[in-house]
């Protein structure tokens, strides 16, 4: 039986000031987050040292790490860049990294094994997801005061979320009803689910910029559901990499990038075709993906090799290779 939620007492758990740092540009702090030169940061959650690594992708170094609980797993920014939601999987908090002071500021009760979180496109709240038998729910927080507003109940072994914000819709994968829930975010309210073909377990999931197409990944038949949201059908399957799979879409709505951890690879998905069209050799154990805001570039975490992968957008080559010791795992990225 789980607790009452409670806040905790702002706190600071690492991230000093960026000062004096040589990169492409001098790493600053500013009231909207980490500065990197011209660029934005990548946030990227390191699984095996609980670090959140702020990388420079253009300077190709990490630049500050902070303390973000028992074994992180899934991060997502606020649209506005201020803040970076970390889910502590072995402590079943969510930790809240105010980027302008580069700390820790909350660290929020959570269910039965948490994993996803997401930021509402409107920037209002964040949704955690509760992957453990003891909860299979949401979890709903206000940005800014972090009370907690609401738990919703889902299917079974629920994942990660997705929002569309012209219907205004939450999409959370549930891998043991093999089902995606829809919640309307505007007032959290649960509406039903989304039957998919097959018995694929349903992992990570994106959703096209024009509201058109869900993707979802499936470890059980390691392939991509691509569902046509207005019919709500599961209309066609795309072969991928072994699981588990993280997966991205560039903002322009052509390219989806698919990582399987247990493989070496980025499978590249043409959505016009609904066809893979390459698989680009990475390292092994690539999991977060994550498209730059304007679309040229993808992050991707390869924890295997200890590496965050820059790959162009333009012809989905490798970049740049940044060390980052600590298990990268996933990757969250301002405007994305």
């Amino acid at each position: 039986m789980r607790m009452p939620f409670a806040r905790r007492t702002p706190g600071a758990a690492g991230g000093a000031a960026l000062l004096g740092l040589l990169l492409t540009g001098c790493a600053a702090m500013n009231g909207a987050g980490w500065s990197i030169g011209d660029g934005e940061p990548a946030y990227v959650v390191n699984q095996n040292d609980a670090k959140l690594a702020v990388v420079d992708p253009a300077g190709g170094e990490v630049v500050d790490k902070v303390d973000v609980g028992d074994n992180p797993t899934y991060n997502a920014v606020t649209p506005d860049g201020d803040f970076v939601l970390v889910t502590a999987t072995g402590e079943e908090r969510l930790y809240v990294v105010d980027t302008g002071k580069g700390e820790v500021v909350e660290r929020l009760e959570l269910g039965d094994t948490p994993k996803g979180v997401g930021v509402t496109p409107d920037g209002e709240f964040v949704y955690a997801v509760n992957e453990g038998p003891d909860s299979n729910s949401v979890d709903v927080f206000e940005v800014g005061s972090w009370e907690h507003v609401k738990e919703i109940g889902v299917g079974e072994a629920p994942h990660n979320v997705a929002f569309e914000p012209e219907s205004e819709m939450a999409y959370v994968t549930n891998a043991e009803s093999n089902t995606v829930s829809r919640i309307r975010y505007t007032n959290h309210t649960y509406l039903d689910e989304i039957a998919l073909a097959g018995d694929g377990q349903p992992h990570n999931l994106v959703v096209s910029p024009d509201g058109e197409f869900l993707l979802v990944t499936l470890n059980e038949t390691e392939q991509m559901a691509v569902v046509e949201l207005e019919s709500g059908q599961d209309i066609v399957h795309v072969d991928l990499s072994k699981e588990h799979h993280g997966i991205d879409m560039s903002p322009d709505g052509r390219w989806v990038y698919v990582t399987g951890i247990g493989s070496s690879v980025v499978n590249v998905i043409d959505l016009g075709r609904f066809a893979r069209v390459d698989q680009v050799e990475v390292g092994q154990g690539p999991h977060g993906v994550r498209f730059s805001a304007d679309g040229d570039h993808a992050f991707v975490s390869v924890q295997g090799t200890d590496q965050v992968v820059v790959m162009e957008t333009d012809g989905h080559d490798i970049v740049r290779r940044i060390e980052d010791t600590g298990g990268p795992f996933w990757v969250g990225v301002s405007g994305r």
